[in-house]
């Protein structure tokens, strides 16, 4: 029975050379998938940051509002004359 010769064992130099071209076109779409993730990260942080921010002032803003109210009604007592039955 003859032995079956695989193309390894025929043209050692071609199956490297596929072989290597398959690996650098693996390496090529990890590296293009890596750097649309990056792209996709940036883009997203630029949203989050800027939603967080609007929230950001509009908490501090209504703390401002709530904070001037409390300081009216403080006043607000202050200036009623205490009544003594």
């Amino acid at each position: 029975m003859p032995e079956q010769k695989s193309i390894i064992d025929e043209q050692p130099i071609e199956y490297a050379k596929e072989y290597v071209e398959k690996i650098n076109k693996d390496l090529e779409d990890l590296s293009e998938f890596y750097n649309n993730l990056k792209d996709k990260q940036i883009s997203y942080q630029k949203i989050i940051n800027t939603s967080l921010r609007e929230q950001l002032r509009n908490l501090l803003m209504t703390s401002y509002e709530i904070e001037k109210k409390l300081d009216d009604i403080q006043f607000m007592k202050t200036s009623i004359p205490s009544w003594r039955f």
